[in-house]
């Protein structure tokens, strides 16, 4: 039946749960088509550039009106010694690699540094554990951002599905993304009152209304930020595979990206 093009489920739970699925995009496919939306495709050196390089994906997800917290790239750590110092304490540090997908895995993040002395033995951690972990990654230096504290972390992103083309993710953020799994998807590009449908759709979705006296989350804010992120993925189809902000922390007024993962299709 598989031969003669035939979908086979040998689990009807699962059967069931790809027909929802079929049903959940047939919807979205439906609504009239947004012709507001500028399609102009970025640059493909300026691609490459965010892809590679934090202060050109900075300088990207400022374009496309992703909010974005301030960082700084050092390649020594004298150098994010003296960027720590345009901040104020306590400070993160992050390694910057275009071959390291999950910073966290091999040690490549350090949060909370509360000065000098604290950043300069994360530096040396850090370097140390990442070298071991993976060896063969190409090591631009680091960034060096201010510690935001509070809010809720969330995960945009979006995925160019060889059917369905650009698709747009949300859902809880942070290093539990993988595993709560607690997301929901969308034809990109979407407007505002889709993204504030999606918000709504998530299980957890409770906890951007403030949870146990936490103040509420902006969800203006946030769906901005999906509508922002679908656009790109749509106007880029042809050259970007996928973009992943994680975390994009949600504020009680605002919220800011605090890392974005963008990976390029080859060829294109």
């Amino acid at each position: 039946m598989s031969q003669a093009g035939f979908v086979v489920f040998e689990d009807p739970n699962r059967a069931v749960a790809a027909v929802g699925a079929l049903l959940h995009f047939a919807r979205h496919f439906d609504r009239p088509a947004w012709a507001a939306v500028d399609r102009t495709p970025t640059p493909r050196a300026e691609l490459e550039a965010a892809a590679s390089d934090p202060a050109a994906g900075a300088a990207l997800r400022a374009r496309i009106g992703v909010p974005d917290v301030p960082a700084r790239l050092a390649v020594s750590v004298d150098e994010a010694a003296a960027a720590a110092a345009g901040f104020a304490y306590p400070v993160v540090l992050k390694i910057a690699s275009p071959d390291i997908q999950h910073k966290t895995e091999v040690g490549g993040v350090k949060l909370g540094l509360a000065d000098e002395a604290a950043l300069r033995q994360a530096w040396s951690e850090m370097m140390t554990s990442v070298e071991k972990c993976a060896p063969a990654a190409r090591i631009a230096g680091a960034t060096v951002s201010p510690m935001f504290s509070g809010g809720v972390e969330t995960i945009i992103g979006t995925q160019n599905d060889p059917d369905l083309g650009p698709v747009v993710m949300f859902g809880l953020g942070g290093t539990m993304a993988e595993a709560l799994k607690d997301v929901v998807f969308a034809p990109a590009p979407v407007d505002e009152k889709t993204a504030l449908g999606m918000i709504g759709a998530i299980r957890a979705s409770a906890v951007l209304d403030g949870w146990r006296g936490a103040a509420p989350s902006d969800k203006t804010a946030l769906a901005h930020a999906i509508v922002a992120l679908s656009r790109f993925a749509a106007a880029n189809r042809d050259s970007v595979a996928s973009v992943e902000v994680n975390p994009f922390v949600a504020l009680p007024k605002g919220g800011v990206a605090l890392d974005m993962l963008l990976q390029l299709r080859e060829g294109n």
